[in-house]
């Protein structure tokens, strides 16, 4: 009965046999021990033979289970188990010719070592193969971990707000990544400020945009080019878009810039109290739009009358929402005297 654990155990092991039908010889291979062992030790010979054949037919049902699992995988450790599993079928249906023939088989040469040696060269076998799969699918796993950490160590994107970041850059060469990127024009230390910008490529390289964007993005910044104005004004998020596209999402901008045709001719509108976020809103249309040479005057009054209306360490989004877009509009479109 030994014979049943130990290639039960074998098959749980290499996990070949369905689950289903591996819970069914388990338990079946338990009823056929317990029996077993009561029926000899009560000597009631008879019912013994009849759990004897009930054991023979078990054995090669799972025998030839194994086999077509065998034959549909076509791998090492489902040859392994079908091989130990027929020996063992063989060797219980030679056992029980043996005590057909020879009453109690004692004229013939047992085979039950056979089984016993297989089913231990198979959990052998079973286990070394699995942890060389483990240990191979483990270095494996470090491989590609490395490659990965080496791409993300190279790797540069841009954000939605036109920010470029480059990931785990060492902490010892930050500030030689800083000479280079200033050396070039790339740090400028403006991260949310009024030329912090967010800007569409615009007419200059999009086709169904309805009006130029970096020109005038570009004018803007002219305008406001002393860093100590820019930090004194604080946090303000301008979006640009070139068409109704919205592709530098100007309608979710503190103050937002939408580029607009107007018989052939480029013109812009400008929006006031949107934000992006949890606390996301549109913004709202100030008032008829604008030629281009006019923008940078247009944003000049609207930061003034920000300047003027704030209270202490107030944010412009904040001050929009509180005395509303009218002041703005006021100071915007009041007749030059």
């Amino acid at each position: 009965m030994h014979l049943f654990l130990m290639l039960d155990t074998a098959l749980d092991v290499d996990a070949t046999m369905p689950v289903r039908s591996r819970h069914v010889f388990a338990l079946s291979s338990l009823v056929v021990v317990v029996l077993g062992v009561s029926l000899h030790l009560a000597h009631r010979s008879q019912v013994l033979n009849w759990i004897l054949v009930c054991s023979l037919v078990l054995t090669v049902v799972v025998a030839g289970v194994t086999l077509r699992t065998a034959i549909r995988r076509r791998d090492r450790q489902s040859v392994a188990v079908a091989f130990c599993c027929s020996l063992n079928a063989m060797a219980m249906v030679w056992e029980a010719l043996a005590v057909r023939l020879f009453g109690d088989g004692s004229g013939t040469v047992s085979l039950a070592i056979v089984p016993s040696f297989g089913a231990c060269l198979v959990l052998c076998f079973l286990l070394v193969d699995r942890h060389a799969r483990q240990t191979h699918a483990y270095r494996d796993l470090l491989v590609n971990l490395d490659a990965r950490i080496r791409e993300t160590e190279a790797e540069l994107r841009i954000s939605h707000e036109q920010n470029m970041i480059l990931a785990d850059v060492k902490q010892s060469e930050l500030y030689a990544l800083w000479q280079a990127a200033r050396d070039i024009g790339f740090a400028t230390p403006n991260i949310g400020l009024l030329t912090d910008m967010i800007v569409c490529p615009g007419g200059d390289f999009c086709a169904l945009a309805n009006a130029k964007s970096i020109p005038v993005a570009e004018a803007i910044q002219h305008r406001f080019d002393d860093l100590d104005y820019l930090y004194d004004i604080g946090d303000v998020d301008m979006n640009f878009s070139g068409c109704m596209n919205s592709c530098g999402h100007h309608h979710i901008g503190n103050i937002g810039i939408l580029g607009v045709d107007k018989n052939g001719s480029e013109w812009y509108q400008v929006s006031l109290g949107g934000e992006q976020g949890n606390k996301a809103t549109l913004g709202k249309v100030i008032g008829p739009s604008f030629a281009q040479e006019e923008m940078p005057d247009v944003i000049e009054k609207i930061i003034n009358v920000y300047i003027e209306q704030r209270h202490a360490d107030e944010r412009f989004i904040d001050t929009v929402r509180r005395i509303g877009i009218d002041p703005f509009k006021e100071r915007v479109y009041a007749k030059a005297h």
